[in-house]
């Protein structure tokens, strides 16, 4: 857990790179994005930058617990957050690779995100993943998943291959409190793209202060600076964005040395956002981006 900007925010624990999206919070929280406008290239370096720098923190040091010391009150502090923020410059990019803050030197789709809150305040945010198409067991429904792809082959790397070692995973839905009481419900689908989807989600709800169906709407942008969670392990160096953003903001972030890369659609994300738990009173966010995708008030 962290707290960004008064409200505490909830993530999956290792083995799960859930950590990734508040360590990206901590960073942005050393800056004052509300003032920059939501699509300003201020604001997407900002969060591409701070991205960059959870997931540098993510491959070196996140993997099982039981067999790797995972520092997460380290990565979680205000002096590493503080530090890594005074890495990022507004006029230029971070090369991979670059320093580890902490000075630790080592010798298709397939997830579905949703999010559920009853008439009693309970909630629950879930995403559940094969990684790939894989397995059935026989005729009993049981999907078998493929995520040991997301191991290792260097035993000097944190998530390296052993028995009885659990994968670093890539499926960590979000949930906020605010006061005490579940306020903010979300996720976003795409293995290594998910904290940064999630990220990018929460910063436009608070920062931006737009409505839920906004937050998702918006258009997506992936950094790829660092090396990928999942084989061969490569930074490809780009920043892959969707359709809509504004040619002046593309052309600012080219100018700053982005790579920028018009893609597809980076993958699926639905949030909920609950005003008031005694009226009843909710703001539902459904992926418009896809049919399967819905928002719902019983």
């Amino acid at each position: 857990m962290t707290t960004y900007r008064g409200l505490d925010v909830y993530q999956n624990p290792p083995n799960s790179q859930g950590i990734t999206m508040l360590i990206g919070l901590n960073i942005l929280q050393e800056f004052e994005l509300a003032s920059l406008g939501a699509e300003s290239a201020d604001a997407i370096h900002l969060q591409v930058e701070a991205l960059k720098l959870a997931l540098a923190d993510r491959n070196r040091h996140v993997a099982d617990p039981e067999f790797v010391d995972v520092p997460v009150e380290e990565l979680l502090s205000r002096e590493h957050a503080q530090q890594q923020a005074q890495r990022i410059s507004m006029d230029s990019v971070l090369e991979w690779p670059f320093e580890d803050a902490l000075a630790w030197n080592p010798n298709e789709s397939n997830t579905t995100t949703f999010h559920v809150i009853d008439s009693y305040g309970n909630a629950a945010a879930v995403t559940t993943s094969l990684g790939a198409q894989f397995l059935v067991v026989g005729d009993t429904g049981i999907h078998m998943n493929n995520r040991m792809r997301m191991m290792h082959h260097d035993a000097s790397d944190p998530n390296a291959i052993e028995q009885g070692k659990k994968v670093r995973h890539t499926s960590n839905p979000y949930m906020v409190l605010r006061e005490g009481e579940p306020y903010i419900l979300g996720g976003n689908t795409g293995a290594d793209f998910q904290p940064q989807g999630q990220l990018h989600q929460l910063v436009r709800l608070v920062d931006f202060e737009m409505t839920a169906e906004q937050s998702v709407e918006q258009p997506r942008f992936v950094t790829t600076g660092v090396p990928d969670t999942t084989q061969p392990f490569i930074a490809e160096g780009g920043l892959g964005v969707e359709p809509g953003l504004p040619d002046e903001v593309r052309e600012n972030l080219i100018a700053r040395g982005h790579r920028v890369e018009d893609g597809g659609i980076f993958g699926s994300a639905n949030v909920i956002r609950i005003w008031n738990h005694s009226t009843g009173e909710i703001e539902l966010g459904a992926e418009p981006r896809e049919e399967v995708s819905s928002g719902e008030v019983r």
